[in-house]
């Protein structure tokens, strides 16, 4: 099972995220935080070696992109009003890429033949 960030959780609102952080997005942050591209996931999340490690001038622009982009009208300076314990990432199961394949009423569970083909039964309709 693999879990996949899909939303950001921010005073009890979810935020819908596409994994995707634009350049744009990545320079505000490193403006308002000083933290580069490769750092951003660390600066958010912290790195989990020690309590409070994640940077809350990054968490501050992220918020702020994050509201911006769900087309919330906000203000940098009322990032610092946030309630930081409310933040934190929402985790979704990852659908797998093998959808189990359906059996056809009256199909075996193996329709394949010897050489990997899909075995079709012939029609009973006549022309």
């Amino acid at each position: 099972m693999e879990l996949i960030l899909t939303k950001w959780m921010i005073e009890d609102r979810e935020y819908d995220y596409d994994g995707k952080i634009m350049l744009s997005d990545a320079m505000f942050i490193h403006e308002k935080s000083g933290v580069g591209v490769a750092g951003i996931h660390r600066a958010l999340l912290g790195d989990g070696t020690q309590p409070g490690d994640s940077n809350p001038h990054a968490i501050a622009a992220w918020c702020f992109l994050l509201k911006r982009r769900a087309g919330e009208a906000v203000l940098y300076a009322d990032m610092a009003k946030l309630d930081i314990t409310s933040f934190r990432p929402v985790f979704e199961e990852k659908p797998s890429k093998e959808a189990p394949a359906k059996e056809v009423a009256g199909e075996s569970a193996d329709p394949t033949s010897r050489n990997g083909t899909i075995r079709r039964r012939a029609s009973t309709r006549t022309s």
